[in-house]
């Protein structure tokens, strides 16, 4: 990938609409990130763990389209690392699930997204019932090499999308190693 440069992180979804005042994240301040706490948490850990350390952020969080005094709604994050790559983390609790991590090199970019099944206004936390699974069969990670025009698929094993596969797309990174079976010349380490 040559060296990293930057990254890009959202993990979102439409679950703000069924909270009401009795659950945590309708108030402020049991939930004062507000979807930066949840879901944003996971992919700020994503890039924390892929980039190192955070030297400094700064972020903007706004209460859109739910009324009512309560939580934010939607948050955006510019990560500065400590290895001098820059970051976008992003998350809401209004729009229609969004779930991708990418990875930018001098020499290439690797690019990863969850499609998760659509959620129904009405639903709340627990019933998605085989989400995870779901999510796993429907995860893509692909590479794209400076100066060529298409993706290129890295196959993904089956497993357990919040371990095995972050691992897998980290050890790719960190190691300099693509999932590579089809006999193609592998990209630059970058440390």
């Amino acid at each position: 990938m040559g060296k990293i440069v930057a990254a890009e992180a959202n993990f979102s979804h439409n679950g703000g609409f069924p909270v009401d005042p009795q659950m945590w994240r309708w108030h402020e301040k049991e939930c004062p990130g507000g979807p930066m706490m949840d879901p944003g948490v996971h992919p700020a850990e994503t890039l924390q763990y892929l980039l190192g350390p955070v030297q400094s952020v700064s972020a903007f969080l706004n209460r859109l389209c739910l009324g009512e005094p309560r939580s934010s709604t939607t948050g955006a994050a510019l990560l500065r690392f400590e290895v001098g790559g820059r970051g976008y983390l992003g998350s809401n609790f209004i729009t229609p699930w969004v779930n991708y991590c990418n990875v930018y090199g001098t020499e290439g970019n690797l690019y990863l997204t969850v499609e998760l099944p659509a959620r129904k206004p009405d639903e709340t936390p627990g019933q998605y019932g085989d989400l995870w699974n779901y999510a796993d069969r429907k995860s893509a990670l692909s590479f794209k090499r400076k100066g060529e025009d298409e993706k290129i698929k890295v196959d993904l094993a089956p497993g357990e999308i919040s371990n095995r596969g972050v691992k897998e797309f980290a050890e790719c990174i960190r190691a300099a190693r693509p999932r590579n079976r089809r006999g193609k010349k592998p990209f630059r380490p970058w440390r």
